[in-house]
């Protein structure tokens, strides 16, 4: 492999080219800005954005809890501890007349489908799990329409062999699935249309049954499509849905929803227990309509950090709940290292767009449709991020932020004296800083008085007193009792022009520009006041 292909699938590379291109928080906007190369990210915003739709319209809830961005598990796990459990109830595969089983308990109804004699669970419950995994078609007779649909836009994009399966899966329909493979133009596919067309006919526990069930289970192993492997699978075991289960080629969604469907409480809650557990293991993030945006859900991108280094990712996802649901370090260490990235690739613009974004989400919560009050300050949980960043190596200069909360000494409210800082020790647990911390480059100098950024100001006393006519000596005197008393005010503070980008301390800057035109570096012409 080329250095130049090597570099190009580095995790940072890949990184600042998705900035670049528009990635952010909006899960809209990260589905047309990824490359078919990301097509696991695709799908992971595609669900959040699903996520907030169905938030936003009220269908996350069940009673007075809200289940947005909570995961399938958390779902189920309320389901079987759910007091109130209703009485299951049994529709014969002919007549469709519903009979309760008198002397049982579960927290799910069960219904035979007419099609096919599939024994479906279905309550509130599933039907909002099914909803997580991005199924809207299940519940009522408008729920039919829509799988109708949906079964039709596959077989216009080519999709035949995922629509005879979604048709089985979701219907229980043998005949809508032989009619979907029977709408292709390939003979292959109405060859497998005709083998399914056998099992219809076909006596049970017969040796023609047991022969042809034979075959279906060879196809099954030597189909590539994974939707035709499993029906195949399915007919060959007589209906039993844990080989559908363990079809990898599906995806996570679908068997989920295979799960919330055809198994019954206690097999669902182990099953999504032991997928959970894999894909949290592996880092998977197709696994997240499984765990949520959770404190498990953490746990798994941290598998998936530490797999592809992809802080960008879990930063955008896990900001949308961390900290305005629950707070963990591991989210705080990733957005942190996030920043810094933007930072020394000098994409300023992008921090700023994550560091609102991510205030938005503190101050509302866009998945129940609720934005922040327009009179609540963004800045009223995340500090001010303003820094002095060193001109050698890009880094922070600063110990803290400009503008962070100060309790009455002046001093940063809840901060720890800095330890190893190049610079002058002016007392107890204060520190100026007159070298970069990072590479222990010198400072700045002011353009006047030559000092270094960051020189205790004790020693700008003198440069400070000057002369001043006897009509202004009372102003004067405030003044320059001011700069005794408050010695780290704003007069001392750094200053530069945006054009020369020469500066100093704010006092003596204003002072120079009192009597003076041009800047006060030599040979700089830049009228700096007047830019």
């Amino acid at each position: 492999m080329s250095h130049a292909a090597a570099l190009a699938g580095d995790v940072g590379v890949v990184m600042k080219e998705r900035v670049l291109r528009g990635y952010s928080m909006d899960p809209e906007r990260n589905q047309q800005v990824l490359s078919d190369e990301d097509a696991h990210l695709k799908e992971l915003w595609k669900w959040i954005g699903q996520i907030k739709s169905l938030s936003s319209r009220g269908r996350m809830r069940i009673h007075s809890k809200d289940y947005s961005a909570q995961g399938v598990l958390a779902v189920v796990r309320d389901m079987l501890a759910s007091p109130a459990h209703p009485k299951p109830y049994i529709l014969p595969p002919r007549d469709g007349a519903s009979t309760p089983v008198p002397g049982q308990t579960s927290s799910t109804d069960q219904k035979t489908n007419t099609s096919l004699p599939f024994v479906t669970y279905t309550n509130y419950y599933r039907q909002l799990a099914l909803l997580i995994c991005g199924w809207e078609f299940h519940g009522d007779k408008s729920s039919e329409k829509l799988l109708e649909q949906v079964l039709s836009s596959m077989e216009s994009a080519g999709e035949y062999e995922k629509a005879a399966g979604w048709a089985l899966i979701h219907s229980s329909s043998l005949t809508r699935a032989i009619q979907a493979l029977n709408k292709s133009n390939s003979e292959r596919l109405k060859l497998v249309a005709t083998a399914l067309a056998g099992y219809a006919s076909m006596p049970t526990e017969t040796p023609s049954s047991t022969l042809w069930q034979e075959m279906c289970k060879s196809l099954s192993t030597e189909l590539q499509d994974p939707y035709l492997r499993s029906m195949f699978a399915l007919i060959a075991s007589n209906g039993d849905w844990n080989v559908v289960l363990q079809e990898e080629g599906l995806s996570i969604r679908d068997r989920v929803g295979v799960a919330l469907r055809f198994l019954d409480d206690d097999a669902l809650l182990t099953y999504l227990n032991d997928l959970a557990a894999s894909k949290v293991a592996e880092g998977n993030v197709a696994g997240l309509p499984l765990t949520g945006l959770t404190p498990m859900g953490v746990d798994l991108f941290e598998s998936y950090v530490d797999r592809t280094g992809d802080v960008q990712t879990a930063s955008f996802a896990l900001s949308m709940v961390s900290p305005r649901r629950f707070t963990d370090p591991r989210v705080d260490d990733w957005v942190e290292n996030y920043r810094v990235l933007l930072d020394r690739w000098q994409l300023y613009h992008p921090r700023a767009q994550f560091d609102i974004a991510r205030r938005k989400y503190v101050a509302g919560d866009p998945f129940l449709n609720q934005p922040p009050p327009a009179n609540a300050p963004f800045n009223s949980s995340v500090p001010a991020q303003i820094y002095v960043r060193c001109n050698f190596c890009n880094q922070s200069v600063g110990n803290e932020p400009f503008g962070s909360p100060r309790n009455g000494k002046g001093q940063l409210a809840g901060a720890v004296a800095p330890v190893g800082v190049a610079g002058l020790v002016l007392g107890p647990g204060k520190q100026k800083i007159t070298s970069c911390p990072n590479c222990r480059k010198p400072l700045p100098r002011c353009a006047l008085c030559l000092l270094h950024m960051g020189t205790p100001a004790e020693n700008l006393h003198s440069f400070n007193r000057r002369p001043v006519a006897p009509s202004g000596e009372s102003a004067a005197e405030t003044a320059l009792e001011r700069d005794r008393s408050n010695p780290s005010g704003f007069d001392l503070w750094f200053t530069w022009c945006q054009t020369c980008r020469h500066g100093g301390h704010a006092i003596h800057i204003l002072q120079w520009f009192e009597k003076h035109q041009e800047c006060p570096v030599s040979d700089c012409k830049c009228r700096c006041q007047q830019v």
